[in-house]
């Protein structure tokens, strides 16, 4: 499946669908204010997200970003899906991808760790990047 409901899925929505998979990546400690009702995505990465939706002039809704996030059945399906989107994109907005990632997981604290990215969230830029064929030195 390469789309929501009867729409294709967008490079674009593919991103922010794979942005806030990573921002949704559970932790034991959040440092960092929760969204209400949610178990690990925090307000700075809520900005970081709507930051990214207005620089990247994302013309689909954020109804719609909701309709796709949980059209799939499982995380892993979504990551997959997005993957399988992305690419096939062009190599700019590949890297730009995995740069918005570590600046998603930069958002805010897990674990009381000293530093902002923590491991979980290093494996699965480290994924990306590898599934994108995205060069250390570009990202």
């Amino acid at each position: 499946m390469l789309g929501f409901g009867k729409k294709k899925l967008s490079s674009q929505m593919a991103l922010l669908l794979l942005l806030w998979q990573e921002a949704c990546l559970e932790h034991s400690v959040e440092n960092d204010t929760l969204l209400p009702g949610a178990k690990s995505a925090t307000e700075s990465e809520e900005k970081i997200l709507d930051a990214i939706y207005e620089r990247e002039q994302v013309t689909e809704s954020w109804d719609d970003f909701n309709k796709a996030y949980s059209s799939f059945d499982s995380a892993s399906a979504r990551v997959e899906t997005c993957l399988q989107v992305l690419s096939k994109a062009e190599y700019d907005f590949r890297v730009k991808t995995v740069k918005y990632l570590v600046a998603m997981a930069s958002a805010s604290f897990e674990n009381n760790s000293l530093q902002p990215i923590s491991e979980e969230e290093a494996k699965f830029i480290q994924r990306v990047k590898t599934a994108l064929e995205v060069n250390d030195a570009d990202a």
